[in-house]
């Protein structure tokens, strides 16, 4: 916890749908994972960001029949979707510094990692 592992995942899985033409959205709780999520340029929030869930559905089921779930303690939700870089060569130097991909080429018989997103 706390190393940036899941957002930097969540960013790959995110970028390997935008490669072939797919959206990726993602909803959290997490403060921080939300938080990285608002200050990225790779997401946009979506009209449900900064909202308050009261209810849960656990099941496909159970959303096919409208069954709601009250939480004992309402949750602050963080909701976006993954854009990438749309040309902004910021983005994609962010994009680069925390996702590599081997069929990039770029380091793909790098074996140390290359970049291994020390401090700026």
């Amino acid at each position: 916890q706390g190393l940036g592992i899941g957002s930097r995942l969540s960013d790959a899985a995110a970028e390997l749908h935008r490669r072939e033409g797919r959206r990726y959205f993602g909803q959290t709780v997490h403060p921080r994972f939300g938080g990285y999520r608002d200050r990225s340029p790779l997401w946009v929030a979506t009209r449900w960001n900064h909202t308050v869930a009261r209810f849960r559905i656990e099941t496909w089921r159970q959303r096919l029949r409208g069954v709601r779930v009250r939480l004992r303690l309402p949750r602050f939700v963080f909701s976006h979707e993954y854009v990438g870089a749309r040309g902004d060569a910021a983005a994609a130097r962010l994009l680069a510094s925390r996702v590599r991909f081997v069929d990039d080429g770029d380091d793909a018989d790098d074996e140390g990692g290359g970049g291994g997103g020390g401090a700026a």
